[in-house]
């Protein structure tokens, strides 16, 4: 005679199904949270970079602390003057941009901003480029 399923052996059943669910969902392959709180700054150790006034293709090397290994961090400017080569940065640290050329008497500054994907990672770095006046070589 066929043993008959009893509702104890589902019960079983279902609660191994459910341990190994949650064996699999607690693999290695989970993202990592970092405990580091979340800054950056360029490579040097400064929050600033400055730049020459002429128009040019460049690029800053940036140290981000508090992300996890893999996890993206979005890079964006507020200035119309400068073009972000990529909206992410990239695994080396390394934020490639052009400048237009800064024709005015005065500096100008943007803020590139570095965004983690937890609550509250947001970072900023200046970047000033350098104007006409600066390069004056008349000694005024």
């Amino acid at each position: 005679m066929p043993m008959r399923s009893t509702p104890y052996k589902l019960v079983q059943q279902v609660a191994a199904l459910l341990v190994l669910l949650l064996c699999g969902a607690c693999s290695d392959d989970s993202p990592m949270v970092s405990q580091e709180p979340f800054s950056v700054c360029l490579s040097d150790g400064t929050p600033e970079a400055i730049v020459a006034r002429e128009s040019a293709w460049g690029s800053m090397d940036v140290v981000v602390s508090g992300v996890a290994p893999g996890q993206p961090v979005q890079v964006q400017a507020d200035a119309d003057w400068i073009a972000l080569q990529s909206d992410t940065l990239p695994a080396d640290g390394i934020i490639s941009y052009r400048i237009d050329a800064n024709d005015g008497e005065q500096r100008r500054q943007t803020q590139i901003t570095l965004k983690g994907v937890g609550e509250g990672q947001v970072a900023h770095v200046t970047l000033t480029q350098l104007s006409r006046a600066d390069s004056d070589q008349n000694g005024t």
